[in-house]
């Protein structure tokens, strides 16, 4: 970081006041004037240098110093030999009050001098930033490639940032974290800013008083001016640089990409689901046929067969996928058509445990969502004709 203090040194210029504040000060630019009040033209963090031909009185010189300070500039190197032998002492005293750094500039260094060391170190700087950002964006290109996952991508991102990261679909709800697990009143507030975001989704900087300066959020592959999701960063200590902002821009793109491919991943596998669900069930496979189709799914010898009548099929699906998952149950989902009903079926690992009690545990997991209705008749002919196929005779 160039601060005021750092580019003096460099120079071999003192500081004459506001010193306390020098090492602090970062100059995001330099600038040359010889107005009285030049603050329109600035947007703060600016080094401004003068020779202070308009500043012919102190009462001049103070207010001179107060626009500067007000106006957040980084700090003032005053050019003497010109129309002052040296700094006024009204505004040392000004710039000491306010903690304002001024350094003199004597008559033998150019104001170039300065431009150049100081342009010279900011290039630098913002190459070395895109330099890093860059290698942070190879390495979680690599974890996509090598399907790491998202919370892989978001440890990732934490280490990079120096913190914690997380990744919140539009609801608010945590997908993936890495670093530093976040306190929970913390996502809370996260929460709270991201969940009402979903028609402005640009990235901002949540307003709790623990997070102010340090986090960012940022929305993850925007849809029609709304985020499908969101990618938060949060610094262990001090503020957000130009390097992490960076990396949270990168981060973003790469985070939706992997959200796309285990999108793609999903929706293949359901695909693939329904048709080997829809061959077992079909009747018109030999049973060595049924055992190689089901076995890239870890479905071996033994397999039971559930089907139940929801009123929507398609959406249950995911639960009864999910709980048959929470399991350690290997196992093919998919909604099945039957006459004029569509059933949620079910073909899953029949090597250990009951399969009524499991039929019964699956079934109170979809019941927490909608109304379930167990079926039998056509639905228990389907069962039955199914599981003879596969060696195994039951419900």
């Amino acid at each position: 970081m160039l601060t005021v203090e750092s580019l003096t040194s460099e120079l071999g210029l003192k500081v004459a006041a506001g010193g306390d504040g020098a090492g602090e000060r970062e100059i995001r630019w330099v600038h040359i004037t010889e107005l009285l009040d030049p603050t329109p033209w600035l947007s703060g963090g600016e080094l401004l240098l003068t020779t202070g031909i308009p500043l012919e009185n102190a009462e001049k010189q103070r207010a001179f110093i107060r626009r500067l300070a007000d106006a957040g500039v980084a700090g003032l190197g005053f050019g003497t030999g010109f129309d002052h032998a040296k700094v006024p002492k009204a505004i040392l005293t000004e710039a000491n009050s306010l903690g304002f750094p001024v350094f003199e500039v004597p008559y033998e260094t150019p104001f170039i001098a300065l431009t150049e060391a100081a342009f010279s170190r900011l290039v630098n700087e913002q190459y070395d930033v895109l330099s890093r950002g860059i290698a942070v964006n190879e390495r979680l290109e690599r974890l996509v490639l090598q399907g790491g996952g998202l919370d892989e991508i978001a440890r990732e991102i934490a280490a990079a940032v120096g913190g914690s990261s997380v990744v919140l679909d539009a609801r608010g709800e945590v997908l993936a974290s890495g670093g530093r697990r976040l306190p929970e009143y913390l996502l809370d507030a996260i929460r709270a800013e991201v969940q009402p975001r979903g028609n402005a989704a640009a990235p901002f900087v949540p307003s709790q008083p623990d997070l102010r300066g340090r986090a960012l959020a940022h929305p993850v592959s925007p849809r029609a001016g709304s985020a499908e999701a969101w990618l938060v960063v949060v610094r262990r200590s001090g503020e957000l640089g130009d390097f992490e902002r960076l990396c949270v821009q990168q981060a973003a793109i790469v985070v939706a990409l992997e959200l796309m491919r285990e999108r793609v991943a999903r929706e293949t596998e359901r695909r693939l689901s329904g048709e080997v669900l829809a061959a077992t069930l079909s009747g018109r496979l030999a049973p060595d046929d049924i055992r190689d189709r089901l076995a890239p799914f870890g479905i071996g010898e033994r397999a039971v067969v559930l089907a139940f009548q929801l009123n929507d099929a398609a959406t249950a699906e995911s639960t009864l996928a999910e709980h048959l998952a929470g399991q350690g149950r290997a196992a093919v989902v998919a909604p099945h058509p039957a006459g004029r009903r569509e059933l949620l079926c079910a073909v899953v690992d029949g090597s250990r445990g009951d399969p009524l009690e499991l039929a019964s545990e699956a079934r109170k997991a979809l019941e927490e969502i909608r109304d379930c209705e167990g079926t039998f008749d056509d639905v228990e002919q389907l069962a039955q004709a199914a599981l003879a196929r596969l060696g195994e005779v039951g419900k």
